[in-house]
């Protein structure tokens, strides 16, 4: 199976039947080889006397199944509802968590069930960039001191690099002006930006991204999304992002799709794409009120047929002797929403009929 070429042609052509909030920014990409692979992983979580979960069941990710391995330059989504085992497996594939049983092999090193937490240490220091939801960021020190710290563990580069590569990986993602601000005086945004910068601060060859903007505004969301779809592009930065948003599906090259532990598709996208955040709001504006709109016709329609429904019901339970015009109901008897056009003419007829008894009554007492 040839995993070596994705390409997409005649980009300009298509761009102008796409919505202006996508646009393909992809004309060709080639791959590399392998970056993991995954043979028969299962994860089981014991529960004790309540027997256990299983979180994984058999998954494979290689030239031997349907799903092939993560290549080298691919940015790889993995989608599913919650608990279905998609975070589970990417913390396998970042070394954060063993299987129970199979095989994981990054960039040609096999990993298995017996590896020691020492070894695989190493390794995330080594090839593995990670960014989680919540930052992970160190609260007293500041965006320059996180970023840093990755690579005064390591010890391989002198003072000088090391501060010149921080500067260049902060200036990269926007922050060139804020690289002396604590975590707690950065936006969401802006803490999830160095964080990025201090997952690609040892150079890794992947990078893991665990719901990277699950907690931003959606113009954070696209600003990391666009980011990490250049560092994708031009630096060929291997990318496993898991998701729920199905919008941001247009970034990846390849989504996974997961159920039950298990993967249930797999969907090519050979028309990798960035999302234009103006356009992209004005889509959004426009799809809710199209939304409220039907919503609404929706609801006017349901009331219609529970208006004639009700008025069905009531002439049914009239004696021979009583015409529906004498009929009336109070207000509370129906929601403040419902419109009867006749109602008030109704009242004031009955409400006339009622004061002429009532004169007539006074004549006769006197």
């Amino acid at each position: 199976m040839d995993f070596q070429e994705i390409s997409e042609d005649n980009n300009e052509e298509q761009n102008q039947n796409n919505p202006p909030w996508l646009k393909i920014i992809r004309k060709d990409k080639t791959f590399g080889n392998p970056v993991i692979i995954l043979r028969n992983i299962s994860k089981d979580y014991d529960l004790g006397g309540e027997g256990q979960v299983h979180a994984l069941v058999d998954i494979n990710i290689s030239s031997n199944s349907e799903y092939y391995p993560v290549l080298e330059g691919e940015l790889l989504m993995l989608r599913g509802p919650s608990g279905c085992g998609k975070t589970t497996l990417l913390n396998i594939m970042g070394t954060f968590d063993k299987a129970t049983s199979g095989i994981v092999e990054i960039m040609g090193t096999r990993i298995d069930t017996k590896a020691s937490d020492k070894f695989l240490a190493n390794l995330r220091l080594e090839k593995v960039g990670f960014v989680f939801q919540t930052f992970n960021l160190l609260a007293t020190l500041s965006a320059f001191e996180n970023v840093e710290l990755p690579m005064l563990i390591q010890n391989k580069l002198s003072k000088k690099k090391r501060r010149a590569r921080t500067k260049k990986l902060l200036t990269r993602v926007g922050l060139g002006d804020r690289m002396d601000h604590l975590p707690s005086e950065l936006s969401g945004g802006e803490k999830q930006r160095v964080a990025i910068a201090r997952a690609l601060s040892n150079k890794p060859n992947l990078l893991l991204l665990d719901e990277v903007t699950a907690d931003l505004s959606t113009k954070g969301t696209i600003h990391i999304m666009n980011l990490l779809l250049d560092l994708n592009l031009k630096k060929k930065v291997t990318m496993v992002l898991v998701t729920h948003n199905p919008d941001l599906e247009v970034y990846a090259d390849r989504i996974l799709y997961f159920r039950d532990g298990k993967i249930e598709r797999q969907v090519i996208n050979t028309q990798q794409t960035a999302l234009n955040f103006k356009e992209y709001m004005a889509f959004l504006r426009e799809t809710e009120n199209q939304m409220v709109k039907e919503n609404d016709n929706e609801k006017n329609d349901k009331e219609k047929i529970n208006l004639s429904q009700t008025s069905d019901s009531f002439n049914d339970e009239l004696s021979d002797q009583e015409s529906p015009n004498e009929v009336s109901f109070d207000d509370d008897d129906f929601s403040s929403e419902h419109n009867f056009p006749n109602q008030k003419k109704k009242k004031n007829k009955i409400r006339n009929r009622n004061k002429n008894k009532n004169n007539n009554n006074n004549n006769n007492n006197n």
